[in-house]
């Protein structure tokens, strides 16, 4: 559980799209594509941990999905000690945490890659605007694991909702070597956005850790009162590459809002010789509104339903406008007329939204809807030349 990186104090964009650009329809293969065939997919990089492992994105997905086995020094740290287990993400579908949340495939694979060195690819990303991120070694230009993060964060939401923290229980989040500045808690600062997924713990020995107690004479912590409102999720335990189950580590979603309490900052005092004083700031927490998996999935097939029925409405107008003129015979030949387009939205609006998230079958739906709709249009003109220019065939 890395401590705190801020450098400045943000107000930031929450909108993950608007931050990071739309994931791929598919997102599986949005995340296969991520890291095995976008840039940077074969390039080594170091965790920045104590861990330090040393691998690749490609290598990462391929482990995850069982595609490839580890190799023995992609399970071992600086002093020959393994430390992390790859977990595949097929063998743990099963596992009785991810079925009380409702995990989708998609969700579990992003939880397996985050556990393990991959998370400061994704933090590399989301800290992208920070001036002086220590994690900006690690940037791509052109890929932003889009597809990956969407899933991680559905992820926490749906861990959030299912683990339901007791409310009032105090959580603790490490600063490391940043503190808040004096004017935080004096009404002067309203606050900032976290930009990163905000890693905390009920456990203060373990923030304490992370804040640099015994490394330096000062650090800082926050602690947060959780509430029903906001609150963190933590990740399933068998998906956790790395064995330190006395951290307790929970997350909140990027993009979330930090601010003062009411109540004032306290001062601790550690050690005897080597003394370090703590700074402890209670803040409030406010989480941003992100997407689950489900919406993201069916955005192709809302967007395909909402076309269907504008272009039935528009040929429905039509006739609508010709009944005026009193001739129903008429009429009901063009009722007819555009019975075709009304029987392929019943039989579009059947298949479920990964059909429509397979790019050749979408083209094919989207190719059969245009030519539907022209087929009826010019059909309608045929019988009702002056409604034409009110919908044009071409549209």
């Amino acid at each position: 559980m890395p401590g705190l990186s801020l450098d400045e104090f943000y107000s930031f964009p929450t909108d993950l799209q608007e931050r990071l650009g739309p994931p791929f329809a598919d997102l599986y293969r949005g995340i296969e594509a991520e890291h095995c065939y976008c840039s940077g997919s074969d390039n080594e990089f170091t965790s920045l941990d104590y861990h330090r492992i040393t691998t690749t994105p490609k290598r990462e997905f391929q482990l995850s999905t069982g595609k490839r086995s580890a190799e023995r020094t992609e399970l071992l740290d600086s002093n020959a000690h393994i430390i992390r287990t790859p977990h595949v993400v097929y063998q743990i579908m099963g596992d009785i945490e991810i079925q009380r949340a409702g995990l989708k495939l998609e969700e579990v694979l992003a939880c397996i890659l985050f556990t393990g060195p991959m998370r400061f690819k994704y933090t590399s990303v989301l800290r992208e605007s920070t001036s002086q991120s220590p994690f900006n070694n690690m940037l791509e230009s052109d890929n932003h694991y889009t597809s990956t993060i969407h899933c991680l964060c559905s992820a926490i939401i749906k861990m959030s909702r299912a683990q339901n923290i007791k409310p009032g229980t105090k959580l603790y989040r490490g600063m490391g070597n940043v503190s808040p500045p004096e004017s935080f808690h004096a009404s002067q600062q309203p606050g900032w956005t976290e930009v990163g997924m905000a890693s905390i713990t009920p456990v203060l020995d373990i923030a304490l850790a992370y804040s640099g107690l015994g490394r330096r004479r000062e650090a800082s912590l926050l602690e947060i009162t959780a509430d029903t409102a906001s609150r963190p999720g933590r990740l399933p335990q068998c998906c956790e590459q790395y064995h330190d189950p006395g951290e307790r580590e929970f997350i909140y979603l990027p993009g979330t809002w930090i601010e003062p309490d009411t109540r004032a900052p306290r001062k601790y005092v550690y050690g005897d010789g080597n003394t370090c004083v703590v700074t402890v700031y209670p803040v409030r927490i406010k989480t941003c509104d992100l997407p689950l998996v489900e919406d993201i999935v069916g955005q192709r097939r809302k967007m395909h339903r909402g076309d269907v029925r504008f272009k039935l409405a528009m040929l429905r107008y039509r006739v609508r406008k010709h009944d005026v003129s009193g001739e129903s015979a008429v009429v009901k030949v063009m009722q007819r007329l555009i019975k075709p387009l009304e029987e392929l939205q019943v039989e579009h609006e059947g298949r479920n939204a990964e059909y429509y998230n397979n790019d050749e079958q979408y083209r094919v739906v989207v190719r059969e809807l245009h030519e539907a709709y022209r087929a009826c249009a010019r059909a309608l003109d045929l019988v009702s030349p002056q409604t034409r220019h009110e919908v044009p065939s071409n549209a």
